[in-house]
C-alpha cells in the first residue's frame, strides 16, 4: 500500500490491492481520491528524509523513495520487514517505550539505523500516531543525521583540542565578560593563571575585576580593557603586578570577542610573563653602560696631565656614563686614625663626605666598604645600605641622600693598596659579578694611570734636582720615590738609594763598591745592557736613555724593570733610576685580555711619550743648530757669492781654464749643499719656535707664480696651473711661501725621471682648496699614515722634518694638510684653508 492511497479513504484498499502503481480509477470519488494520492504520492516522492508508515506494532505499511535508497532495500523488501529489523540491535529495548510514546503524542528522538548491508548511521526520527481508515497508525519522518554528527564530533574534537591548549599553555589565559554595563567579569582562566598567581577559579569566576584586583592595578586593567572596547581590534599591553616574588612583568594581548549582532561580549586575554626579559634587558643595559664608561675612563688615562685632572674625569665619567648616583676616591692615608681622604668627587653628594668620618683601621668607622677594601685589597659590595649592619655609621646620612647600595674597589700599586674608588647606587640590590669585574678592571686602570702619572711627575723632579746642585741632587737622589743607582765605568755600583735596597732586598753594604749592577740583569738583557754601557761611554747620542730590562731581586723573583740612564756630565759615571713596572706589565696583559682597544691607546700613549722625548731632542737640537750654524753657514754663503762676483772678473782664458778643471762645478755644488744645509736649519727652527701667524690677503694666482718662480723646475717636468686669476686667499705669506717651496720640491724630488706637476684652486662657501699633485713615484701604504711624523722620510737624504714643518705653519694658519697616494700613479696634497 503506498502513503498517499492511505489518504484517501477507501482508496487505500483500492492502492493496497493494486500495489504501488495500479491506483483504481472509477466514480468521481475514485477521481477524487485518485487526485490526493498523487499530490502525496509526489510529495514523498520528492521528500528528502526518510517517511515510514508503520501498523502499532512496527510492521511498515508504505515508504518514500529516499528510504528504499537510504536502507539498500527494494520497496516490496521494505513492506515486508518490522521497524526493528532497520533499528541498531543495540536500541531495539528503548522501541516499544519510544513507539508508545510516539501514539500517545509524538516523539523526537535520535538513534542509529541500519541499511541492508550492516552499516549503521545516525537518525533523528519524529514519529506520530494518527487514525486512517479507523486504523491507528504510526507515520515517522526520519532523518540522515550523519553529516551533523561528524559536525558535531569534529565540534568535539575542536574543543577539546582547545581546552588542552588552553590549560597546558605556559601562558596566563583569561576570558572576562563583558557585562551589559560595561563592567567587566571573570569567567574562566586556566591553570597557568593558577599558578602564575596563586588563584582558583571557583574563587574568582563570576566576580567583578575590581573584586579581585587591588584598585591601583584593577584602574590600569579596566583602562586597558576600555581600550579595547573603543578600538574593537586586538591590542597589546605591558602590565605590572605586584606578587609574592616582587613585580612582575606581563606582555598582555587583549582580544575582542563579538556576538551574533557584533556587541563584543568577551574579551580573551592572553599574558606572557616578560618579567625575565626585562631583568636580562635591564643587565644587558647596564652592561653596555658600564663597558662604555670603561672605554671612556681608558680614554682620559691616555689623555690625563695629572693625577688631579684623571681622578675628576674617572669620577664624572662613572656618574655620566654609568648612571650612578655618586663617586669618589679616597687615599688611605698612614696618620694615626688611618683616615680616607677625599682626592676626588662627582655626583650628588649633598655634602655627604663633608658629614661622614670614614678611616681604614679595625674600629667602627672602618669596617664599611672603603676600610674593608683598603685593608683587604679585596672589592666589597654592599647591596643594601638600608640593612646591612656594616654601613650603620653612615646609614642615616646614606639613605637621607637616596643611596641604596656601595661598591669600595682597592687601588692597588705594587701589591700594595693606597685608595679606594668608592660608587654609590640608587637601585637597590645593585652590583652583579658582570657589573664588578668590569668596575675592578677600572679602578686597577685608574691606580695603573695614577702610578704612571706619579712615575711620569717623580721623574721630572729628579731631573730638575739634578739640575739644581749636587746637594739638593743626593738629597733627592736618597729620597725620591724610585730605585736609583749610581754605576761606574767597570759597572761596580758606587751609590744606591733606599728604594733600590728595598726593591732589590739588599742592604747598602751588600751592594756599594762590591756588587757589578750586571749581576742583577737576567740572561737575556745581560748583553744588550752592556753594550748599551760601552756605547754610552764612547758615544753617548747614540746610546739609549731608556729602555727595559728584567732583573733578579736577592730573593730570585723577577722583576721587569723601565731603566733610565743618563752620564753624570764631565764622568764616565752614569746614574740609573730603576722603575718596577711588574704590576703594570701584569696590568697591560690584563687589559689585553679584556679589551684590545685598550692595548692599542696605551700603546699609542706609549709612542707618544717617547714622540715626546724624540722632539723635545729635536726642539734641542734646533735651538742649538740656530745659534751655532746660522752664522757659519752665513759666512759659506757669503764667500760662494763673492768667488762668483770675482771670477765673473777674469779673462774668458782664465774663465775657460777654470772651468776644465772644474772648479765653477764644484762652486756650484757647494752653494747647492749650502741652500739644503740652509733649509734644514729652517725647517727645524720653524718647528722648534713659537708661530703668530699674520694674515694677508692675497691673489692666490699670483702667490702661487711668484712661488714657482722661486723653485728650480727641471726640464723634463711640465707645470699645469688651473687656478681662477680672480681668486683670493687669506694667509700668512712668509709661511705660506716656506709651504709651497716645501711641497713643489718634493714633488719635483717624487718626479726623477720627469713627469707632470698639476696646481689647482677651487673655492667652496667656506674654504680656499689648493691641490698640488705629481706623477712621480707615491708613497708606500706602510708609510703614508706616519707621514707627519718627525724624522719620518722615504728620501735618502734628509731629516723627515719637512712636512712636520708644513703642517705646523698650516695649522698656525688656521689650515689642513691631506695626503693621499697610490705607489706608481703619484701624490696629491689637499690644502684647506678658511675663506
Amino acid at each position: 500500500m503506498h502513503l498517499s492511497g492511505l489518504v484517501g479513504g477507501r482508496v487505500a484498499e483500492g492502492l493496497g490491492k493494486g500495489g504501488r502503481n495500479a491506483p483504481m480509477i472509477g466514480n468521481s470519488e475514485f477521481e477524487q481520491a485518485d487526485s490526493t494520492s498523487s499530490l502525496y504520492r509526489l510529495i514523498t516522492s520528492q521528500a528528502r528524509d526518510i517517511i515510514l508508515l508503520m501498523h502499532k506494532g512496527g510492521s511498515i505499511i508504505e515508504a518514500n523513495e529516499a528510504a528504499v535508497k537510504a536502507y539498500g532495500y527494494q520497496y516490496d523488501e521494505l513492506l515486508r520487514m518490522n521497524i526493528s529489523n532497520l533499528r541498531d540491535p543495540s536500541t531495539l529495548a528503548e522501541m516499544p517505550r519510544q513507539m508508545l510514546q510516539a501514539d500517545a503524542k509524538g516523539i523526537l528522538f535520535e538513534t542509529h539505523h541500519k541499511r541492508k548491508d550492516g552499516s549503521l548511521f545516525p537518525v533523528e526520527v519524529s514519529s506520530r500516531g494518527t487514525t486512517i481508515d479507523g486504523k491507528r497508525v504510526l507515520l515517522s519522518i526520519i532523518r540522515d543525521i550523519t553529516e551533523r554528527e561528524q559536525g558535531r564530533k569534529a565540534l568535539h574534537e575542536s574543543e577539546k583540542r582547545y581546552q588542552e591548549v588552553f590549560d597546558n599553555t605556559t601562558d596566563c589565559i583569561f576570558l572576562i565578560d563583558v557585562t551589559a554595563e560595561g563592567r567587566f567579569k571573570y569567567s574562566s582562566f586556566n591553570k597557568a593563571v593558577e599558578s602564575e598567581f596563586s588563584i582558583a577559579l571557583d574563587d574568582v569566576a563570576g566576580k567583578y575585576i575590581e573584586d579581585v584586583i587591588p584598585a591601583g592595578a584593577a584602574d590600569i586593567v579596566a583602562a586597558n580593557l576600555i581600550r579595547v572596547l573603543e578600538v574593537g581590534t586586538t591590542l597589546t599591553f605591558e602590565e605590572e603586578f605586584y606578587m609574592q616574588g616582587g613585580i612582575q612583568s606581563f606582555l598582555t594581548v587583549q582580544i575582542p570577542v563579538r556576538d551574533a549582532r557584533g556587541r563584543i561580549h568577551r574579551i580573551i586575554c592572553i599574558a606572557h610573563n616578560i618579567t625575565e626579559r626585562k631583568h636580562a634587558e635591564e643587565r644587558l643595559r647596564k652592561a653596555n653602560r658600564n663597558l662604555i664608561a670603561l672605554i671612556r675612563c681608558n680614554e682620559a688615562l691616555i689623555h690625563a696631565a695629572n693625577e688631579a685632572e684623571l681622578l675628576s674625569d674617572i669620577c664624572r665619567i662613572i656618574v655620566e656614563t654609568g648612571g650612578y648616583k655618586m663617586v669618589w676616591v679616597g687615599y688611605a692615608e698612614q696618620d694615626v686614625e688611618k683616615t680616607v681622604r677625599p682626592a676626588a668627587c662627582w655626583g650628588k653628594d649633598d655634602g655627604y663626605l663633608d658629614a661622614v668620618k670614614i678611616t681604614w683601621d679595625e674600629s667602627e668607622t672602618g669596617r664599611g666598604p672603603v676600610g674593608c677594601a683598603i685593608r683587604s685589597g679585596k672589592p666589597y659590595v654592599c647591596r643594601n645600605i638600608l640593612t646591612a649592619p656594616s654601613f650603620s655609621p653612615w646609614r642615616i646620612h646614606a639613605a637621607s641622600r637616596g643611596f641604596c647600595a656601595a661598591i669600595a674597589i682597592p687601588l692597588l700599586t705594587e701589591g700594595r693598596t693606597f685608595g679606594s674608588l668608592n660608587i654609590y647606587s640608587t637601585e637597590g640590590d645593585a652590583f652583579d659579578d658582570t657589573e664588578v669585574e668590569m668596575l675592578v678592571d677600572l679602578a686597577g686602570n685608574l691606580a695603573y694611570g695614577i702610578k704612571s702619572l706619579r712615575a711620569q711627575a717623580e721623574r721630572a723632579h729628579a731631573r730638575q734636582a739634578i739640575q739644581e746642585s749636587e746637594n739638593l741632587y743626593r738629597t733627592v737622589f736618597e729620597n725620591t720615590g724610585t730605585a736609583m743607582i749610581i754605576i761606574d765605568e767597570d759597572t761596580y755600583i758606587s751609590l744606591s738609594n733606599y728604594k733600590f735596597e728595598l726593591l732589590f732586598g739588599y742592604r747598602k753594604d751588600e751592594i756599594v763598591g762590591k756588587m757589578s749592577w750586571t749581576e742583577l740583569i737576567s740572561k737575556d738583557d745581560l748583553e744588550n745592557a752592556l753594550f748599551q754601557h760601552k756605547l754610552r761611554r764612547i758615544n753617548p747620542e747614540q746610546a739609549l736613555r731608556s729602555y727595559e730590562i728584567r732583573v733578579r731581586d736577592k730573593m730570585n723573583n723577577i722583576h721587569d724593570i723601565l731603566l733610565h740612564v743618563d752620564l753624570i756630565k764631565g764622568t764616565k759615571r752614569s746614574v740609573a733610576s730603576l722603575t718596577d713596572i711588574t704590576e703594570i706589565k701584569k696590568a697591560e696583559q690584563k687589559l689585553k685580555h679584556y679589551s684590545g682597544q685598550l692595548e692599542g691607546l696605551v700603546q699609542e700613549r706609549t709612542q707618544q711619550l717617547r714622540d715626546k722625548e724624540r722632539l723635545a731632542a729635536v726642539g734641542e737640537t734646533a735651538m742649538m743648530i740656530g745659534h751655532d750654524l746660522r752664522n757659519p753657514l752665513q759666512a759659506v754663503v757669503t764667500t760662494i757669492y763673492l768667488a762668483k762676483a770675482k771670477l765673473e772678473c777674469l779673462s774668458l782664458a782664465d774663465w775657460m781654464n777654470l772651468d776644465r778643471l772644474g772648479l765653477m762645478d764644484d762652486l756650484a755644488t757647494v752653494e747647492k749643499q749650502s741652500e739644503y744645509m740652509n733649509k734644514i736649519v729652517s725647517d727645524l727652527q720653524d718647528y722648534a719656535r713659537p708661530l703668530r701667524a699674520d694674515m694677508r690677503t692675497q691673489n692666490l694666482s699670483a702667490f702661487v707664480n711668484d712661488v714657482l718662480a722661486g723653485v728650480r723646475i727641471p726640464p723634463d717636468v711640465d707645470v699645469r696651473r688651473n687656478i681662477d686669476e680672480q681668486l683670493a686667499w687669506t694667509v700668512d705669506p712668509i709661511l705660506m711661501d716656506r709651504v709651497l717651496v716645501n711641497l713643489f720640491n718634493n714633488a719635483l724630488q717624487a718626479m726623477p725621471q720627469g713627469g707632470i706637476l698639476t696646481i689647482d684652486a677651487s673655492k667652496t662657501c667656506h674654504q680656499i682648496i689648493l691641490t698640488i699633485a705629481d706623477t712621480g713615484v707615491g708613497i708606500s701604504p706602510e708609510i703614508l699614515p706616519r707621514i707627519f711624523q718627525p724624522l719620518m722620510t722615504t728620501k735618502s737624504k734628509g731629516m723627515g722634518i719637512g712636512l712636520v714643518v708644513c703642517k705646523r705653519l698650516l695649522e698656525a694658519q688656521g689650515a689642513e694638510i691631506k695626503i693621499e697616494s697610490e705607489p706608481g700613479l703619484g701624490t696629491v696634497v689637499i690644502i684647506k684653508i678658511t675663506s
